[in-house]
């Protein structure tokens, strides 16, 4: 919770300390999801500093935690965190997917659905800003916000779809957006 703040906060080598001593409480104690979630904290913190190569590192580390691709489709949280590294990536079709399957897990979770609804409206406004811009990305952005706005209270999406000139440009103001 510590490092999350610290990343809202801007405060990126406090909140790789914090992700540091929860992988090594989750080593200790055995936990192996929370110690894949502080790796990809690390991973996220390493790439905020611009060491791709040690972020690769935790990402790989984070996936071996989890069990692969398989598990990781089984989780919401994952999918999410997942979802953040491929649009640093810029791979949009990925983000597709990700959305994809985060819709058809949803348990009508309000908390889940406002996440997933965060996540179309960066898939289509990221995707917007790609060269060349592929209609399906905006498409499928655009059919989940529609579906799934229905299920969250309407104050909430207004406020979440109010600004549309949020400042996307740099990879930091897509993590006030959708985070750990």
């Amino acid at each position: 919770q510590l490092a999350r703040l610290e990343i809202r906060r801007k405060n990126f080598s406090l909140s790789r300390k914090y992700y540091r001593r929860a992988e090594m409480h989750a080593r200790r104690s055995n936990f192996r999801i929370t110690e894949a979630v502080a790796h990809y904290g690390q991973a996220l913190t390493s790439l905020l500093f611009n060491d791709h190569t040690l972020a690769q590192k935790h990402l790989r580390r984070a996936r071996q935690l989890v069990g692969g691709r398989s598990e990781i489709q089984k989780s919401q949280k994952l999918l999410q965190i997942e979802f953040i590294f491929a649009i640093h990536d810029r791979n949009y079709p990925l983000c597709q997917k990700i959305l994809q399957l985060r819709y058809s897990l949803n348990r009508r979770s309000k908390l889940l659905v406002v996440n997933t609804v965060k996540m179309a409206l960066l898939l289509e406004r990221v995707s917007q800003k790609a060269f060349p811009v592929r209609d399906s990305w905006v498409l499928t952005a655009r059919k989940y916000l529609k579906v799934l706005s229905h299920n969250v209270n309407q104050e909430q999406f207004r406020k979440l779809s109010r600004n549309p000139n949020l400042p996307l440009d740099r990879f930091e103001d897509l993590l006030d957006y959708l985070i750990l």
